[in-house]
């Protein structure tokens, strides 16, 4: 691997790479940084040379980052922060001032119950961050945080190295979802009463799904399942227009509840709740815009309490 000669860096590539990166469009980030496109054209061109790669291609109009580019993102903003702190040391940070984007990796849970709240008070304390909310499965968060594809995850069941920064959010457990008036449906809900009914389960097959699964085994049970859909909320609207049933967490069932006229029943077994946390790379420590998004989701506290 050749080594860099410090001194031959200019930092202003590295405003250029981060507003590109930002903006995904040179007219854009050059407008954001007042200079002119063709200035910013060669500016990439330097930056190419000095990554060894060609960091941002068009497709489709659009100017995407390459994988190098993604594994830099966070520590050129890093770098810039760092600057800024050094040549202003007595300035703290102010998120209305950050123009940039950050990617949140949800599962349907969190696209529910906590995309809302954050797109509210991003929106009102930093409106010139952008949010990137993509859905992104928890098996693959860590190696998505580890590629620069996302910069937090909130979701359960992380499996995630021990140098990950993770932090418990809430918990969840599971309800029967029913549309009001069902015909079959009795309070209490009974094991056999449950199994009588028809059923709407995921395509990809759940936490919940799996427990449910194991717990009818163990009895000689089983349900029938008559549709199965990729989302929570489409599973809920389908429930509210049917005399099926479907079981899933509290959370996105609560805030569903009174618009599509729902009965929420405990479940005629035991199930474990499920940890909701938010995990971010350890490479984020020094990421103020990172670091005040972490602290201000675990602020939110049991969102479950409200429902």
């Amino acid at each position: 691997m050749n080594s860099v000669n410090l001194r031959s860096i200019d930092l202003n590539l590295l405003t250029v790479f981060s507003a590109i990166y930002e903006y995904r469009n040179l007219t854009r980030a050059a407008d954001a940084l007042g200079m002119t496109q063709p200035a910013v054209s060669h500016a990439l061109k330097r930056l190419r040379s000095l990554f060894g790669d060609p960091l941002f291609l068009r497709i489709k109009g659009r100017m995407e980052p390459t994988p190098r580019s993604h594994a830099a993102a966070g520590p050129v903003a890093e770098i810039l922060t760092n600057v800024t702190q050094v040549l202003n040391p007595g300035a703290t940070f102010e998120p209305a001032l950050v123009r940039r984007e950050i990617r949140i990796g949800l599962l349907d849970y969190g696209m529910t119950v906590f995309a809302p709240r954050i797109a509210e008070f991003v929106m009102a304390e930093a409106p010139s961050v952008k949010i990137d909310f993509r859905h992104t499965e928890s098996g693959r968060a860590a190696r998505q945080m580890e590629d620069a594809d996302i910069d937090l995850y909130i979701g359960p069941g992380i499996a995630a190295p021990d140098i990950y920064r993770r932090s418990p959010l809430t918990r969840s457990d599971a309800v029967v979802v029913a549309r009001r008036g069902h015909p079959a449906v009795s309070v209490p809900l009974s094991l056999s009463g449950y199994c009588a009914l028809d059923h709407v389960r995921f395509t990809n097959l759940s936490t919940i799904d799996r427990e449910i699964d194991a717990v009818l085994e163990r009895e000689n049970r089983t349900r029938r399942t008559v549709i199965k859909v990729p989302h929570y909320s489409s599973a809920l609207f389908v429930v509210s227009r049917s005399d099926l049933v479907t079981t899933i967490t509290r959370g996105p069932a609560a805030l569903y509840r009174d618009f599509l006229e729902l009965d929420l029943l405990e479940t005629p077994f035991t199930l474990s709740s499920s940890e909701i946390s938010i995990l971010r790379h350890p490479r984020t420590d020094n990421d103020p815009l990172i670091v005040w998004l972490w602290d201000r989701i675990r602020t939110f506290g049991d969102l479950q309490a409200g429902i």
